[in-house]
């Protein structure tokens, strides 16, 4: 074996090559530096400093090509060498299998500090730091022998930041360096190789496949995907399935079949743009009977799991990432990679299971649900068909939840099951015929909930769906709303005439659920008032079809967000036989009660529970407005911010606390906080306003401190961005509330009246004691501006201005 080591200057070769002549027997060898190469010496003489100096028992050839075959004629014994300094070296040295390439490299900082040490080891004055680094440059970038291209084709690639060669050799040792598999590729490393080397020969423009054809780990042949012999090939136009982006063609069909998603999107797009030229289609209001039929509406919702890692890959799940960059093998349905369940995404779906009464079962498995398109590069999903992990939920919808006036205080909808799938491609349309895949969405953990058919009104749909957003986000079960594309809902919907027993004896049976209409399903719904306004309008249309004599027929229709009605996409005809069958490649999950049991003692608050201490406790005491504005805003970040400053306002011991202090609390980040966020039009953040420096601001209130305006002002300042302390910003301000004596509020009441005797002579002649507020509220704007900012009581203040008109000299100027 031969190991060359290549790198920058001072990066360790030396060191990684005293390592493995002491810890493998490695001999190390030289060549002669006889070629012109880049100085790497001291600040200006360009002396090549060696670190180790060759010893004389160590060989020293003059060419490459002597080196080689005194390597080759001893290929069994073990070799060094860090005199690679050029690809033409590299090349000779490629031509035997038992080489190895290792570059290694360190930090520019690093590698100056050891390079200093280097030069004052010999004398030599230590280059600056800039020095060093264009002296690098240099060694690397040289026209015609920099480094660069040479560490660029290293078959291993190292970093060296330690500091001694203790923690080096520590390091190398893990590596294994002397493997003899690293000079053999494994078998599985050779097909994959040769499967990819196969696919690039193919010339078909929509996808590269290469097929290795093996028996008993011996290739018996390799091929690949292209147009057949005699015609031309695929990229010169021999396809037009291919060039034209179209099915396979027929002689009596020339249209190409859409896929569903393209029609979806197309609609939507051209939906937009009618919007945008004041074009809109007829309304669907009309004087349809609804009182006579009754509408019933399951829900199917697709969540993303809050996780790190893929579902059946140790990718990571960040969307925010490069297009393509966190994609494995496996996400790619490369040949004989294997899907390995992350058993971590597991707990966010059981506690979203859990949090919606669900029965987990002890074990569930995964299916392959069958079906092709550009997003799925498997040819199949993984889902849970025949054993999901949870059933037999439900969740109670209350008046407060937005459910119709029909349905009454409160409403329970069963949840059928809960299963666990892979999400799919994203698909980015870049020109009317060319569409961008990123594959960093593929096998993302998804959760789909299946509700019974136990709703009958289109507000109480659009509030289930948001009420399971909400009780997901609260159990950290997925982090992403309808908002930006975490959760997806598909509705279906049928309708039936009230009091007919014929429907009931003959109609259509779901999970215990008896007597349905012919249902329909609309997909990809994407908001609340999607789901809303899309049933409205399948309803009406299914009503009027029937009323006119129609049937209603089982199909898969479409609705754009402003639409009147939906469209029809694909029937029975069209339905995809998915052909589902138990993935053999993945083992079944069995959960023990001990995961349950913990996980249900440690779940959080759910929305209904943290609504009725908000809105009971006498600590908090918010109104059902206000406390529902606090669980939907901001993904629970204003809620959590509400309690922060809640709980540090009750820390303080000087702050006479109202009974409702919460209340107090509330209307600050509601209203007073929410509104600058809004008027600034910027997404909250908790660190605008820090939650200690809101609570000092409404403990000097409490405290009459400052005033209520004085405090918003304060606030206002914080948020811009001032960063003094709440207490040095009220000083210089001067917002400090000065002490007012009795005798201030007796004079400015008595002033006031004199200087407004109609006003005056109103409220005592024609008892307009309304006006009363008028005379407390000019009363407090005067005083503040005497005290520097606000501390006048209203209550004092009224009982001054009443004794100032009972006083004969009031009365006095009234005669």
């Amino acid at each position: 074996m031969l190991i060359g080591i290549c790198g920058g200057i001072a990066a360790g070769k030396s060191s990684i090559a005293s390592y493995l002549i002491k810890e493998h027997s490695f001999t190390r060898i030289h060549l002669d530096r006889t070629s012109p190469i880049p100085a790497t010496g001291s600040r200006a003489s360009g002396t090549n400093i060696s670190k180790d100096p060759p010893s004389k028992d160590e060989p020293t050839f003059s060419t490459v090509e002597a080196l080689l075959d005194f390597v080759t004629s001893k290929w069994q014994q073990h070799w060094v060498t860090t005199d690679i300094w050029d690809e033409k070296i590299l090349d000779w040295l490629l031509h035997r299998p038992f080489f190895l390439l290792v570059s290694v490299d360190a930090p520019i900082i690093i590698r100056w500090e050891r390079y200093k040490a280097r030069c004052l080891s010999h004398n030599l004055t230590p280059p600056s730091l800039t020095e060093f680094v264009l002296k690098n440059d240099t060694h690397l970038y040289a026209p015609t022998h920099g480094l660069a291209s040479l560490i660029h084709r290293a078959h291993l690639h190292l970093l060296n930041t330690t500091s001694d060669l203790g923690s080096l050799s520590a390091s190398l040792a893990t590596l294994d360096l002397p493997n003899l598999s690293r000079l053999r590729p494994t078998w599985d490393q050779y097909f994959m190789q040769l499967a990819d080397l196969a696919a690039r020969r193919s010339n078909c423009m929509k996808r590269a496949v290469g097929c290795v054809l093996v028996r008993d780990k011996r290739v018996i042949s390799t091929g690949y995907n292209g147009t057949p012999r005699g015609i031309k090939n695929c990229n010169e136009g021999g396809c037009k399935r291919c060039t034209l982006n179209m099915q396979r063609q027929t002689a009596d069909k020339t249209t190409p079949v859409v896929p569903l998603r393209k029609q979806l999107k197309d609609e939507a797009k051209k939906r937009r743009l009618d919007t945008k030229a004041g074009i809109s289609k007829p309304s669907s209001e009309e004087n349809l009977p609804l009182e006579d039929w009754e509408l019933t509406v399951g829900i199917e919702i697709h969540a993303e799991l809050n996780t790190a890692r893929k579902l059946f890959s140790d990718a990571a799940t960040s969307n925010n990432e490069e297009p393509n960059s966190n994609v494995s093998l496996f996400d790619l349905a490369y040949p004989g990679s294997q899907p390995i369940f992350q058993t971590a995404t597991l707990l966010p779906a059981l506690r979203a299971a859990i949090a919606l009464n669900c029965d987990v079962q002890y074990k569930s498995s995964f299916d392959r649900k069958h079906y092709f398109y550009q997003d799925q590069p498997a040819g199949y999903q993984i889902t849970q068909y025949y054993e999901p992990f949870a059933r037999d939920g439900s969740i109670t919808l209350y008046k407060h939840d937005g459910i119709a006036p029909e349905d009454g205080e409160e409403i329970v909808v069963g949840i059928k099951q809960v299963q666990m799938e892979q999400d799919t491609a994203k698909t980015i349309q870049e020109t009317a015929t060319t569409s961008l895949l990123d594959f960093n969405r593929v096998s993302h953990p998804l959760i789909e909930i299946i509700t019974l058919p136990h709703i009958h009104h289109p507000s109480t749909a659009a509030a289930c769906v948001r009420k399971i957003q909400a009780i997901l986000k609260s159990v950290n079960a997925c982090t992403a709303g309808m908002e930006i594309g975490g959760l997806r809902a598909d509705v279906n919907v049928s309708v039936r005439r009230r009091h007919d027993n014929s429907i009931i004896e003959e109609g259509n049976q779901y999970y215990g659920v008896t007597g349905l209409g012919q249902r329909t399903e609309i997909k990809n719904l994407s908001s609340f008032k999607a789901v809303e306004e899309a049933i409205i309008a399948e309803r009406n249309r299914q009503i009027r079809l029937l009323e006119n004599g129609g049937v209603v027929e089982g199909e898969t229709r479409g609705w754009t967000l402003g639409s009147t009605e939906t469209r029809r996409l694909r029937g029975k005809e069209g339905e995809v036989d998915y052909r589902y069958m138990p993935d053999p490649d993945i083992q079944p999950v069995f959960i023990s009660d001990e995961l349950i049991n913990h996980l249900r003692s440690t779940l959080p608050a759910v929305p209904d529970s943290i609504l009725t201490t908000l809105t009971t406790d006498p600590t908090h005491g918010l109104t059902m407005k206000d406390a529902k504005t606090l669980l939907s805003s901001d993904d629970g970040d204003r809620l959590e911010y509400y309690f922060d400053v809640l709980a540090r306002l009750q820390a303080k011991e000087k702050v006479d606390q109202p009974k409702y202090l919460g209340r107090v609390v509330g209307n600050w980040v509601i209203h007073e906080l929410g509104g600058l966020f809004s008027k600034a039009e910027i997404l909250w953040s908790a660190q605008q306003v820090p939650p200690s420096s809101l609570a000092a601001i409404l403990s000097k209130i409490l405290q009459e401190k400052i005033s209520h305006d004085s405090g918003k002002k304060i606030m206002a300042m914080i948020f811009a961005g001032d960063e003094r302390r709440v207490s040095i910003i009220a000083k210089e301000n001067k917002m400090i509330v000065q002490d007012i004596s009795e005798d201030i509020y007796t004079q400015t009441a008595e002033a006031l009246v004199r200087e407004n005797p109609e006003i005056a002579k109103a409220i005592q002649e024609k008892g307009q004691k309304g006006k009363i507020m008028w005379f407390v509220g000019q009363m407090m704007k005067t005083m503040s501006k005497q005290t520097g900012g606000g501390g006048v009581k209203p209550d004092l203040a009224k009982e001054a201005i009443i004794k100032a008109l009972d006083r004969p000299a009031a009365k006095g100027a009234k005669q």
